[in-house]
């Protein structure tokens, strides 16, 4: 509190007022100058890493002039809580140029990591992290491309049985390309003659097809792998 008092002859009087001195930085008024990270990215499982740059150069406006510390970004999840840094990276602190920053969506073979993954982007001047924070949200969907993958088959075969003969293996294994490679698969035998011919034997393991020497006669008929 300040008082002045003034003075003229006899008389005098006194005026007390109060000066409240206001930090800039706590009142100033925050925006982006644009958005810090695009609002979602789809990735796939068995991509290679993906690197969005966002930079922080003239990335945050006040419109008080005064320096209230450098503008300072932070990546955590929605709570918080650190991301996990096996599926993400942040390279901002390892890069020479400040203002030149990736944020990259590293690979994955899991399937298990298929998933929606929510990210908060906190943005305040260094000097003051509890006041005038900016909040973004940025979001990562991990997709399965395994639903549905890409699967090349075979041509279709025509195999000749001549009753009496030996036994007959036709080995089928890796015929099916299935793209990524990491898919999950099966392959199993149907049999859709009719009637139905039970002699002929599919090992799933080892995707073999065996015809077993037989000797009755039988109407000439087609085995279908599928």
């Amino acid at each position: 509190m300040i008082e002045i008092c003034g003075t003229s002859g006899t008389e005098s009087g006194c005026e007390s007022f109060t000066i409240t001195v206001i930090d800039p930085c706590t009142i100033a008024n925050l925006s982006l100058a644009r958005q810090i990270l695009k609002a979602s990215d789809n990735h796939k499982v068995g991509d290679p890493p993906a690197t969005q740059s966002w930079s922080s150069l003239d990335l945050l406006v006040t419109d008080r002039v005064y320096d209230c510390g450098a503008p300072t970004f932070v990546l955590t999840k929605p709570n918080a809580d650190p991301f996990d840094t096996t599926l993400f990276a942040d390279n901002r602190d390892v890069l020479a140029v400040a203002d030149d920053n990736d944020f990259v969506c590293l690979t994955t073979n899991d399937l298990n990591d298929v998933g929606t993954y929510d990210f908060q982007v906190k943005a305040y001047f260094a000097n003051y992290p509890e006041v005038n924070t900016l909040s973004d949200v940025y979001v990562v969907n991990i997709l399965d491309p395994c639903n549905p993958p890409n699967i090349t088959k075979p041509a279709d075969q025509t195999v000749t049985y001549t009753i009496s003969d030996v036994d007959a293996v036709l080995d089928l294994s890796g015929q099916f390309s299935i793209t990524p490679d990491f898919c999950p698969t099966s392959v199993v035998y149907t049999n859709t003659n009719t009637p139905t011919v039970t002699n002929f034997e599919w090992d799933g393991a080892l995707e073999t097809f065996k015809i077993p020497q037989f000797f009755d006669s039988l109407a000439i008929m087609d085995g279908e792998k599928a």
